[in-house]
């Protein structure tokens, strides 16, 4: 038995919304609103075409298949690569090939490939078994919502596939928020930084060095190019977050972009 993964290709199409159609009958019985459910073989092309939508081939024949969104439509509710359309001919349940593909979609291509310290998914709380299946298989609930469409409770599902990296988002994500309700605190007058009645207010400066210093998650050096894109970037949020100036300095090491080389000879020989 040979078992293949790969990308479809549009000649996949008609066979994709045969096993997509039969896999969410279902979805189509709880009356939910899922463009899959519904989904023509025009429909199936366009994901193809607009997502990486990939399949497992056995013996030649597709059976399972998942599509990983690739623009950033989903973007208000999670900033994590999201998988969907996952789908299994009935015909060949039961026989693992759904947890084979999500498995490998998972390590090979969200953690290899994208470099993403997690996956998300969505699912709906009245359907009788994907929920506790996704837990299952690793994913956690993150995140329920209800967009008023009839489907209920939905949940967004997140699974680790980088624990090391998964570490570096999280506090990367704390020290952003912290960021933000310092700043919000800042405006409102809650913050103990502001001085009252009419006094000057204390302002707020995102300040960097430019470290030279390589990737902190691939171990990759930055290009020179890269490594003033980063500025501006840190420049872009900066503004976002209500910042009041943001501010480039130099270092007396190599470990900075800018630095003074004259201070720094100085600086060994003196030490």
């Amino acid at each position: 038995m040979s078992e293949i993964y790969r990308l479809a290709l549009q000649e996949d199409a008609e066979r994709l919304q045969y096993v997509t159609y039969e896999a969410y009958e279902t979805i189509r019985q709880l009356e939910l609103r899922w463009p899959a459910a519904q989904a023509d073989v025009a429909l199936i092309q366009e994901n193809i075409k607009n997502n990486d939508c990939y399949v497992l081939e056995v013996d030649g024949v597709i059976q399972a298949t998942v599509s990983h969104l690739k623009n950033r439509a989903l973007n208000f509710i999670t900033d994590l690569p999201f998988v969907m359309w996952f789908a299994v001919d009935p015909a060949a349940q039961g026989k693992g090939y759904g947890k084979k593909l999500l498995n490998w979609v998972e390590q090979t291509i969200i953690r290899d490939k994208v470099g993403a310290p997690a996956v998300t998914l969505a699912t709906a709380e009245k359907h009788p078994y994907l929920l506790s299946m996704y837990e299952r298989w690793g994913y956690e609930r993150i995140h329920a919502f209800d967009h008023g469409t009839g489907d209920g409770t939905m949940h967004l599902l997140r699974k680790v596939v980088n624990p090391e990296l998964f570490s570096t988002y999280i506090r990367e994500k704390m020290k952003l928020r912290q960021l933000t309700e310092i700043r919000r605190d800042y405006r409102n007058g809650r913050s103990r930084f502001v001085r009252r009645r009419g006094q000057e207010r204390m302002k707020f400066v995102l300040f960097s060095l430019m470290a030279n210093l390589p990737n902190a998650i691939t171990g990759e050096a930055w290009s020179s190019q890269q490594k003033f894109q980063n500025v501006i970037k840190q420049a872009v949020l900066a503004e976002e977050l209500g910042f009041d100036a943001y501010g480039v300095g130099s270092g007396m090491v190599r470990l900075f972009v800018v630095f003074t080389s004259t201070r720094s000879d100085r600086y060994s020989s003196e030490n």
